[in-house]
C-alpha cells in the first residue's frame, strides 16, 4: 500500500488533529463542529421521528463536521484511509483538483445529510469525503487489490466500491442504527460517482 503523505492529505490530517485536540480539551466545543439536521423537507417528521436539535443547525457546520471526530479511534481510522488511498488519488488528480473534490463531496454530502438523512442524530467525521475518495481510488486504480480489516482476502478496488455502495444502501433501507452514518457513506460515494461521471475526462486530472 502506498504510504506517501501528499500535500492536501497532510494538511487535512493536521486540521483534523488540531480540531480533535481542541474538542478533547474542551468537550463543549464539539457541538459547534457537529452537523445537525435541519429536516427542511420533513423527511424525519414524515417517518414519525423528531429531529435532534435542528435549532442548532448553522451553515458553517456543512464544513466543520468533516474535520471533527468522535474519538481517537475514529480519527485514527479515517487518517489511515486518507493516507493509504487519499494520497494516491491526490497524485492522480493533482493538488488543486483533489482539494476541490474533497470539499465538493464533504459540503454537498453535508447538505444532503442535513435535509434527507432519516436519522435524527447529528453527524461528524471525514467518512463522507473519504467515501468519495474510495470511488476515486476505484476509478484510477480499478484492478488494485486492497485488504480491508477484518477480511483477510484481497479485494479489487472496483469490487470494493460496488460492495461498499451496496452495503451502505442496504443499511440505509433497513434503517440500521449503529452510530455509523450509513447515509453519509452512501451519499459520499454517490457524489464521487457523479463527479467522475459528469465532468469531462480532461478535467478529472
Amino acid at each position: 500500500m502506498h504510504l506517501l503523505v501528499t500535500t492536501v492529505v497532510l494538511n487535512i490530517l493536521i486540521i483534523n488533529g488540531l480540531v480533535f485536540l481542541a474538542t478533547s480539551l474542551h468537550e463543549n466545543w464539539l457541538q459547534y463542529f457537529l452537523l445537525f439536521k435541519t429536516d427542511l423537507f420533513h423527511v424525519r417528521e414524515n417517518l414519525g421521528l423528531s429531529a435532534y436539535g435542528p435549532e442548532f443547525f448553522e451553515p458553517i457546520q456543512l464544513i466543520t463536521y468533516f474535520f471533527s471526530h468522535a474519538s481517537f479511534l475514529h480519527l485514527l481510522f479515517n487518517s489511515f484511509a486518507l493516507v493509504s488511498i487519499g494520497s494516491m488519488v491526490e497524485l492522480s488528480m493533482g493538488v488543486r483538483k483533489f482539494l476541490q473534490f474533497y470539499l465538493f463531496v464533504g459540503i454537498m454530502g453535508g447538505i444532503l445529510i442535513s435535509f434527507f438523512d432519516p436519522s435524527p442524530n447529528p453527524v461528524l467525521g471525514a467518512s463522507v469525503p473519504i467515501s468519495g475518495i474510495l470511488v476515486g481510488f476505484g476509478y484510477y486504480y480499478p484492478e488494485r487489490t486492497l485488504i480491508i480489516f477484518p477480511i483477510p482476502i484481497p479485494i479489487r478496488s472496483r469490487t470494493l466500491v460496488a460492495g461498499f455502495i451496496g452495503i451502505s444502501l442496504l443499511m440505509v433501507l433497513i434503517n440500521e442504527q449503529s452510530g455509523i452514518s450509513h447515509f453519509g457513506h452512501l451519499v459520499g460515494a454517490l457524489l464521487g460517482l457523479a463527479y467522475f461521471a459528469v465532468l469531462p475526462k480532461k478535467r478529472r486530472r
